[in-house]
């Protein structure tokens, strides 16, 4: 349908998160694609912990990040355009840390297969 509007999706409390990882028998790489709650935040970086797990929190453009996402892990910026780009970037990141690679190495080569270019200062 056209021309109407839809409601948000819920939002997961920190009781849905801590649920929901809970049942996953082991965790390497966890995904925060979208700023949560802060007690939901709290859960996910509290499992991700308990499993050793690298942290990946994509945080919207011009916003200021928990310093608690920076100290569990990364945090990347969401571009405002080239979206597609960015979403391979951070799977090829993610698969890297998955493998074992340390995050220095999975984002370089996550980044050059993007075909972005790392400039030095």
């Amino acid at each position: 349908m056209t021309g109407q509007e839809r409601e948000p999706a819920p939002r997961l409390d920190a009781e849905d998160v801590e649920l929901g990882l809970r049942y996953l028998a082991e965790i390497r790489v966890l995904i925060l694609a979208e700023p949560l709650e802060k007690e939901a935040q709290a859960a996910a970086l509290e499992a991700a912990r308990y499993h050793g797990a690298h942290v990946i929190a994509l945080v919207p453009p011009g916003s200021v990040a928990d310093p608690a996402l920076a100290d569990a892990g990364t945090v990347l910026e969401t571009p405002s355009e080239g979206a597609a780009s960015f979403v391979a970037v951070v799977a090829r990141y993610a698969a890297g840390l998955e493998a074992g690679r340390s995050a220095a190495e999975a984002f370089q080569e996550a980044t050059a297969a993007g075909g972005w270019e790392r400039t030095e200062a």
